[in-house]
């Protein structure tokens, strides 16, 4: 009977110190989401850009440099990365335009559910706000026992739309708006919040103070999505003197500065999570929602000009993990912004895989350090232009536009896009084209005339 007894209590105990080991080790999130920063626009790419802490983190990260944005352009690319899906599921395939003649008023406010923009074979209505049934990484982070906050940019829908209202517990700093008008106070005139001199270390700041005052017991996760470096180019003005120094001028010099600030941000949120005790617990994901209007070196396309093109779709994509052994390793598989939130879910010891309405893969078994992610294709989409769609599959890459036409490259031996093998491997432009039509079929965005 003592033994009955004995093993009841031991098998108690070891659920117990199970459970408060399981808790203790419970990682904080930070995911750190620039706006409008090139592939190739930080230090260790160009050292022309004065980018130490971003430099470093990279060093201590496994690095994606084939990583894409689902659809390079503000509204779609936050929708994904807090949903895990594509934004042709969602029905928002560009920004949410704020301007008059799409029925929005002074405030960035509507009741009309869908925008038309654009003309032509492009004119196709794309959402004004993210619907509140998708469900967001922070409220399945919320359901586990995860405190959220949010800063910065959402541009995902007015007030009744914002953050709070989907999973996170607390928001700095959120309006309406897309971009400012200046990164200097007032950065947005019909905003009822304003900032003390400039907006990126405004944003830091409130994250910083957040970070240093945080006293639950709970983990958290925390999304700092910056404005920067969104235009207008107004860098900080000591920063900018800098680059000028440097011989660099006009937008070239202020987009430099900006892209700096960011740096310093994130040097001044990783020292925080050091001064706090809990960097050695805490998951930093760094990335970018698309390319900037600055050329990307000798990539082609940018923002607003061939933007599917690698000069504009790729992303600097960056995991932290203190935990893990992935450290200064780079990775080759193709990612997508889709894969953050199964990749979030496994992090925190649960399984993605019960999330079957998500589009991405978690990239959390090339975190434990297995080299290759099982996935085929990846896709992008967009509805700005005649170019819409992209299918990478390996080292291949076909742009699809909507008068049929269709471009394949080869990555690998044509980094900058600038060899078109349509005409040479057309048995792999079909292939690549029925990936296409049969992905576009599953998303519910099929129009037989694109093909």
């Amino acid at each position: 009977m003592f033994k009955i007894y004995q093993a009841v209590f031991f098998s108690y105990l070891f659920i117990l110190l199970g459970s408060v080991c399981y808790s203790n080790e419970k990682k904080n999130f930070i995911i750190l989401f620039a706006d409008d920063l090139g592939p190739l626009h930080l230090g260790y790419k160009d050292n022309n850009f004065h980018t130490p802490n971003i430099d470093l983190l990279k060093m201590e990260s496994l690095y994606f440099p084939r990583a894409y944005i689902a659809s390079p352009s503000c509204s779609p690319s936050r929708a994904t990365l807090v949903t895990g899906r594509h934004p042709a599921a969602i029905k928002m395939t560009r920004h949410i335009p704020g301007d008059k003649k799409y029925g929005f008023d002074e405030n960035h406010v509507t009741d009309q559910e869908f925008n038309l923009f654009g003309r032509g074979k492009t004119k196709f209505p794309s959402r004004n706000w993210l619907p509140l049934n998708e469900i967001t990484y922070a409220e399945t982070l919320q359901s586990i026992g995860y405190h959220n906050v949010f800063v910065g940019k959402w541009h995902l829908g007015s007030e009744e739309y914002h953050p709070e209202h989907q999973g996170f517990d607390e928001t700095l700093f959120v309006n309406n708006f897309g971009h400012p008008e200046s990164y200097y106070s007032p950065s947005f005139k019909n905003s009822k919040q304003t900032e003390k001199g400039y907006l990126t270390d405004h944003l830091t700041n409130q994250t910083v103070n957040w970070i240093e005052n945080y006293d639950q017991k709970k983990p958290f996760q925390l999304s700092l999505f910056y404005y920067s470096a969104h235009d207008p180019f107004i860098g900080r003005k000591d920063l900018v003197k800098r680059y000028k120094s440097k011989g660099f001028n006009g937008n070239n010099a202020e987009y430099m500065a900006m892209v700096t600030c960011i740096d310093e941000s994130v040097g001044r949120i990783r020292n925080s999570l050091t001064k706090k005790g809990i960097d050695k617990n805490t998951v930093l994901i760094f990335l970018s929602d698309q390319s900037s209007k600055i050329p990307n070196g000798k990539l082609r396309g940018k923002k607003l000009k061939e933007t599917l093109y690698e000069g504009g779709s790729n992303i600097p994509f960056l995991i932290y993990d203190p935990k893990s052994n992935s450290a200064g390793k780079e990775n080759l598989s193709l990612v997508q912004s889709t894969d953050i939130f199964p990749t979030l879910i496994d992090l925190a010891g649960h399984d993605s895989n019960q999330y079957q309405h998500l589009h991405g893969k978690s990239l959390f078994p090339l975190i434990q350090g297995e080299e290759t992610l099982a996935r085929d294709s990846i896709f992008a989409y967009r509805t700005y232009s005649d170019e819409y769609a992209t299918v990478h599959f390996k080292q291949w890459k076909l742009i699809a536009f909507r008068n049929k036409k269709r471009e394949l490259y080869h990555l690998k031996n044509d980094p900058y896009e600038q060899n078109d093998l349509s005409k040479n491997k057309p048995e792999i432009v079909e292939n690549l084209n029925s990936q296409l039509k049969n992905w576009e079929i599953k998303m519910g965005v099929h129009h037989e005339n694109n093909f």
